[in-house]
């Protein structure tokens, strides 16, 4: 009996030295900077003459082995999802873009002061203005035993009626449908997602219902999208491909849990860049 009470006790002593010797540390330090993503919309021809081939972030400088870095109506770091450039906090930084292969500045700008450890969406919008600086906000999350029924969207209004120097002066109420019932097809009336915003301004994350179609499947769902001037209170016209005047819709496809980034951009009273919803997935 003493052997197996000796022998227990050893056992214990090893297990209690394996732990103290084996501890999981994660080698993560805390964040000295803020961290940005850096969205291109001014208003231009999606051709690669108009792409950035170069971006400086003070004096860090970024591209992408030759090929374009950011196209138009896109987002560096690419695949945004999760993905942030780290920037200087509390004091005001630099921004320059090159644009096509010739590597031509086009823009050259001032950020100002960010807030350590937060997060940013920054749209350079016009090469003649300072850049508009969005905190990103933070996530909410729903706990369910069963599955969940919503994702999260964020509009922003960066139209131009005819180009660069010529931002809109529409205050527009982005609107959603949603399918309520699959069985049946019953829709929702059209319902407005957040606050109507002016340009350059966005709602913030908004709730959104992500009725799944299909029960066994991992959650996604079909949402219609319009856009209304809240002055008259008609759903958008823009100017299509072939210079001809047509009303504004769009749909998307939502999976349950995620968050989305809307922008709506281009020209919309000229064909040379058409006005359009320009979708990123923030989680």
């Amino acid at each position: 009996m003493k052997i197996v009470k000796y022998l227990s006790l050893a056992l214990v002593a090893l297990f209690a030295a394996s732990c103290e010797e084996h501890v999981v540390e994660y080698k993560t330090q805390e964040a000295d900077g803020a961290f940005v993503q850096i969205h291109y919309f001014v208003p231009l021809v999606a051709k690669s003459a108009n792409y950035i081939y170069k971006m400086e972030l003070d004096d860090k400088a970024y591209v992408n082995n030759g090929a374009a870095l950011i196209a138009t109506y896109n987002a560096v770091p690419s695949g945004s999802e999760g993905r942030w450039y780290s920037v200087p906090a509390g004091e005001d930084f630099s921004i320059k873009l090159y644009q096509s292969s010739a590597m031509n500045e086009v823009y050259s700008n001032t950020i100002p002061a960010l807030k350590k450890g937060v997060k940013y969406n920054i749209f350079v919008y016009s090469f003649n203005e300072a850049p508009i600086v969005f905190e990103h906000g933070e996530y909410t999350t729903h706990v369910t035993e069963d599955t969940g029924t919503s994702c999260w969207i964020k509009f922003y209004n960066f139209i131009f009626e005819t180009g660069e120097d010529d931002p809109t002066d529409i205050v527009v109420q982005y609107q959603y449908q949603y399918t309520m019932d699959w069985e049946t097809g019953t829709k929702s009336e059209w319902l407005n997602m957040g606050n109507a915003v002016a340009f350059g301004e966005t709602t913030g994350w908004v709730e959104m219902p992500a009725i799944k179609q299909y029960f066994n499947s991992s959650g996604y769902a079909r949402i219609d999208y319009r856009a209304v001037d809240t002055t008259t209170g008609e759903v958008l016209q823009y100017m299509n491909e072939d210079g001809e005047m047509q009303t504004f819709s769009d749909y998307w496809t939502a999976y349950i849990g995620r968050r989305y980034n809307h922008v709506m951009a281009g020209t919309r009273t000229a064909k040379t860049s058409p006005m359009f919803i320009s979708q990123f997935t923030a989680l």
